[in-house]
């Protein structure tokens, strides 16, 4: 099931806008230097292990932005929290939902069967899959 013109999905199903998370994570292209340790610091809380490849960050050299000095020449990939996330409705196991608490968009592993639905209902390509535990 995927968003089809806005706040209708597939099935004909009216969707609410999701509620506003309480905290973004904000990237400054301006002073970040492109190190990646914003990726491995995201795959050790969740993870437990030091892996880019495991990250829900992605930093990305962005060769249409920056200055000589180096600055603004970096830019992070990661999820936007949507209003109407096309992810979760698209998850047929109903493995991501809305904390509680945070009001940020989650993937219960417990729930995933790695169909990688979601990833492709994403519009910014950030889901990550982990092929080692067979989810997103």
């Amino acid at each position: 099931m995927t968003l089809a013109r806005g706040r209708q999905t597939t099935t004909g199903t009216k969707v609410e806008r999701s509620p506003k998370p309480i905290g973004y994570l904000v990237h400054n292209a301006d002073v970040c230097t492109g190190c990646a340790i914003c990726e491995l610091a995201c795959s050790m809380a969740h993870d437990g292990v030091y892996s880019r490849a495991l990250s829900r960050i992605k930093i990305h050299r962005n060769y249409y932005r920056g200055h000589w000095d180096g600055t603004g020449a970096y830019r992070a990939d990661l999820c936007r929290q949507c209003p109407w996330p096309a992810c979760l409705y698209a998850c047929p196991q109903g493995a991501i939902h809305i904390d509680e608490h945070t009001k940020a968009r989650v993937i219960d592993e417990a729930l995933c069967i790695g169909c990688k639905s979601c990833q492709r209902a994403c519009p910014y390509e950030v889901i990550v899959y982990i092929p080692e535990k067979e989810v997103c």
